[in-house]
């Protein structure tokens, strides 16, 4: 993906870390909160987050885009988003995997250009 060429529609995920808050006794960093901003035709996905910068991998597959935040907690609903989404993002759902992990799964539609920041 080029993130040189002009962007019809993007997506932007926006991690905002706290070092100020305590995490949970079992992980390094919880999510506490997300919110959608649009500007234009760029969507942003801002999660807040208290404790450590987790360690972080991104998976793309079809019209999802997966990012596993490692040693992390939730405290949050699990659509944090409903009825909230904006095209291009359809949904968001964020769960808990059974080796201590955070997983925010972000549905889109149509072609799209994303940016990770934390």
């Amino acid at each position: 993906m080029s993130l040189t060429r002009a962007l019809a529609r993007s997506l932007l995920l926006t991690c905002m870390v706290a070092t100020g808050g305590r995490a949970a006794a079992t992980h390094d960093a919880v999510v506490s909160g997300a919110a959608i901003a649009s500007h234009g035709a760029i969507v942003e996905l801002h999660f807040s987050m208290r404790g450590q910068r987790p360690v972080w991998h991104l998976h793309a597959a079809r019209q999802q885009l997966i990012v596993t935040l490692e040693h992390t907690g939730l405290d949050l609903p699990a659509a944090p988003l409903a009825g909230q989404e904006q095209p291009p993002v359809t949904a968001v759902r964020v769960t808990a995997t059974n080796d201590g992990a955070a997983q925010l799964a972000i549905d889109v539609s149509g072609k799209v250009d994303f940016a990770v920041a934390f």
